[in-house]
């Protein structure tokens, strides 16, 4: 899915190119953000995005700790109503792996 690219800490990216005549022209970044949505999913508490409370998987709870079972059927639920199609999600140690 296209939209609006965010970097690392969350800010939003832009874009600064020059056009034939050498006048700057500058913009907001757009390419795919599948990773992207996946991870504010993954890490969002429930009720944290006021338009669709249900969504959140709160993934750092769990880091440390036992992981509940039922975690991955329904984080990838919540992705497919995001529109991200996720093949696997595997939890490795404090790593979380997603496969999209």
């Amino acid at each position: 899915m296209k939209g609006i690219l965010l970097n690392e800490d969350g800010y939003l990216m832009i874009t600064v190119k020059c056009d034939s005549e050498g006048k700057i022209l500058s913009g907001l970044a757009i390419g795919d953000v599948d990773g992207q949505i996946a991870e504010h999913v993954l890490r969002a508490y429930p009720g944290e995005f006021k338009e669709v409370p249900t969504i959140g998987a709160h993934v750092g709870s769990m880091l440390g700790g036992t992981a509940d079972p039922f975690w991955r059927g329904r984080a990838k639920e919540m992705l497919r109503t995001q529109r991200v199609n996720v093949k696997r999600i595997e939890i490795n140690g404090d790593n979380i792996i997603v496969e999209l």
